[in-house]
């Protein structure tokens, strides 16, 4: 017997695939929005690069940023994503996932434009907060969609497709942040939230939400739509109706989530959330540009960055392809592991490079000839091995501070390619999956805001207390914790994950 939403009479190999590029068609429309959250999270990278060189902004005031408020150009996107997350928790339920896209997008569009003409820090941080509050709203409202959009077979493909998305927007500031300013690449950020919101009044209305407010007629018709001629779509509804009786009972809603198994189920993709902040995903994200400089890649900052988001993007076609193939469960576990290694290793490298790192230099020890002009040295404290002092140091002098660990500089990039395409292939997408597959449809935007609203309080913490822990824990240490947390996370998932690959959600 087929599963709901496959196809119950004999389909040619040309129908099912022209159905399921129609599906994926629809789901990479809703995905663009989750494009405009890549372009959110990595756009700090530009904006901290382009200031070490040349801190005016396009209105011709000064920027100078503090430490604190180098991470608050990160976290403060997550503390703005709150608000979006509760009110796309309502919203979805009396506007529809379509139209929940199309108004959870405007705050972003002002939020870029107010960046790009940003002349001061406050002006940053409402920006980014309202940037933030897209990123909430969209990102619940987009997951939704596109859980509930395709056939049970491939699911787990279309619902990669935000995070490919995402990191699609990642890769695509880093690329434009090497010929444009931060201000101008605000600008091209607005347009593509401006695309978004367009293409939503283009997308057809999610047929489990009609369903949900029983306009049955509507979601035959959309039904027929995406299952095609040879699909018993009258079933598909009526499985769609039962399922959505199960957890939710008589009351569907907010009072639904006190229930025993919806709280385990929230419980277990909270977990899963603080698994994959504290494992060091969203600080490599945000921060991708300073821990390339801190860690003295062999590649320009720049360049290697772009290598980064490359293979994340990359990791994340691969996930496309593989999530309905291998599941949820060994995804994770298998991401998790590997991640672990890879932060040993580039916990080790830092570890070694900071003790064969020569010793301090004191200003007052400098040859006089030095004091008049500027240089920099290597000094061990922690994020930035490289401190403005005056002139540049000379090449020999910069080879022999590296002398220790000759020829292993690509170390720490590599740690960190391998670290970035096999986290995309499990904890940075299945958390999301999950928040949105393991509920029925009455109770969906709910639970789903319920989960990232933890996620975005986990989030802004990891960001936050970077510079913290880094100054507790040292570089090295702090790499490390990140294993110990992989690692964890990878047992936790062993025992506590429920698979959901080619089933049913309701």
């Amino acid at each position: 017997m087929p599963l709901p939403g496959e196809n119950a009479k004999c389909e040619s190999t040309l129908r099912r695939r022209i159905r399921y590029s129609k599906q994926v068609v629809l789901a990479m429309g809703a995905s663009l929005g989750m494009a405009t959250m890549g372009m959110t999270v990595t756009w700090p990278n530009a904006l901290l690069r382009d200031l070490r060189v040349n801190n005016a902004t396009l209105m011709g005031t000064q920027l100078h940023l503090a430490e604190w408020q180098k991470d608050l150009m990160g976290s403060v996107v997550f503390v703005g994503s709150l608000p979006g997350i509760l009110v796309a928790g309502w919203i979805l339920g009396s506007l529809g996932r379509r139209r929940s896209m199309a108004v959870g997008a405007a705050p972003g569009l002002l939020g870029w434009i107010l960046v790009a003409l940003g002349a001061n820090v406050s002006m940053l941080v409402l920006g980014r907060m309202l940037q933030g509050f897209t990123l909430g709203m969209v990102s619940v409202a987009a997951t939704t969609y596109i859980t509930e959009l395709p056939d049970a077979s491939i699911r787990g493909f279309a619902c990669v497709l935000p995070t490919l998305f995402a990191e699609a927007g990642n890769l695509f500031v880093a690329s434009l942040s090497l010929v444009l300013p931060w201000y101008h690449l605000a600008f091209v950020c607005a347009s593509v939230t401006a695309l978004f919101i367009v293409i939503t009044f283009l997308l057809p209305e999610s047929p489990s939400y009609l369903v949900f407010c029983k306009e049955d007629a509507r979601a035959l018709k959309v039904l027929a739509m995406l299952r095609g001629p040879d699909a018993s779509v009258e079933e598909e509804l009526r499985i769609l109706k039962k399922q959505n009786e199960g957890l939710a009972g008589d009351n569907p809603g907010w009072r639904s989530l006190l229930k025993g198994a919806v709280v385990r189920r929230i419980l277990v993709v909270v977990a899963l959330f603080l698994v994959q902040s504290f494992s060091g995903l969203m600080v490599f994200v945000s921060n991708a540009s300073r821990i390339l400089r801190s860690v003295g890649s062999a590649l320009d900052e720049r360049h290697s960055t772009i290598v980064v988001f490359g293979v994340e993007l990359l990791g994340c076609a691969c996930s496309c392809c593989l999530q309905d193939r291998f599941g949820r469960r060994r995804s994770v576990v298998f991401s998790l592991v590997v991640m672990a290694a890879a932060l040993v290793a580039m916990g080790t490298y830092v570890f070694l490079a900071g003790s064969a790192a020569p010793a301090p230099v004191e200003v007052a020890d400098l040859p006089a000839h030095a004091l008049n002009s500027t240089f920099y040295l290597h000094v061990p404290r922690g994020e930035d091995d490289l401190v403005e002092v005056g002139t540049e140091l000379s090449a020999s002098m910069m080879r022999e501070a590296e002398a220790g660990l000759a020829g292993w500089e690509w170390v720490p990039l590599a740690c960190l390619v391998i670290y970035m395409f096999v986290m995309c292939l499990g904890i940075r997408t299945v958390p999301y999956i999950l928040a949105s597959e393991y509920f029925p449809t009455t109770i969906r935007p709910q639970a789903t805001s319920v989960c990232m609203t933890f996620a975005s309080f986990i989030i802004f913490a990891a960001l936050q207390t970077y510079s913290l822990l880094l100054e507790a824990l040292t570089q090295a240490g702090l790499y490390w914790t990140y294993g110990a947390v992989a690692t964890g996370g990878a047992l936790f998932s062993l025992v506590f994950i429920t698979e959901t690959s080619g089933k049913t959600i309701g």
